[in-house]
């Protein structure tokens, strides 16, 4: 199986506001297995990807800030 896609989301509001929803879905060659998540399994899932999301989040700044760095005026609206 491989993943597809994972999706998660907090609750804005009602007796669950706070915590954590989600979905999870993973393909195979028979078809796609969808498993909603509650926010006990995906704290635990945040807890292993937290490295990985912080180094993605700062390899995207860095690349955004290289581009601006490195912008003509005319690429950003300056004539």
């Amino acid at each position: 199986m491989m993943l597809k896609s994972l999706t998660i989301t907090r609750v804005m509001w009602g007796e669950r506001q706070g915590l954590l929803d989600g979905e999870v879905i993973f393909m195979s060659p028979k078809g796609e297995i969808k498993a909603l998540l509650t926010d006990d399994q995906l704290s635990g899932i945040m807890a292993l990807c937290a490295d990985a999301l912080v180094l993605s989040t700062q390899a995207a700044a860095s690349m955004m800030i290289s581009d601006i760095i490195n912008a003509t005026g005319k690429e950003l609206g300056y004539d």
